[in-house]
């Protein structure tokens, strides 16, 4: 979905991500331990993001695909239900995606 993918890039989304500006008596190891931490959350994040775009260009397909109807009533019906069902299967993948990072705790996924 080249359309998609050039609005993704001209509305950037950026997630807020926690700051710590480490004290300069900061032992080295916590300093590293929480850029670490801060890398993997940033990592999940962006999967957050793949998920979402994705989630939209099969929403897009979906509605895209919807056969021909008899009328304006049942053309809105069916790509409501088409629509629906591309949420839902993407609400699974961010579900199933949170379980196996336990939420960005255990990167990378599972």
């Amino acid at each position: 979905m080249k359309g998609i993918s050039q609005w993704c890039k001209a509305h950037r989304h950026e997630p807020l991500l926690p700051r710590w500006r480490p004290p300069p008596n900061a032992a080295p190891a916590l300093v590293a331990t929480w850029e670490a931490e801060l890398r993997a959350l940033v990592a999940h994040e962006e999967g957050h993001r793949d998920l979402a775009i994705a989630a939209g260009a099969a929403v897009a397909v979906a509605l895209e695909t919807t056969p021909p109807a008899a009328s304006a009533e049942a053309l809105d019906e069916a790509m409501m239900t088409r629509a629906d069902a591309a949420l839902a299967a993407a609400r699974e993948r961010e579900r199933a995606y949170d379980q196996a990072t336990a939420h960005g705790a255990r990167w990378p996924a599972a």
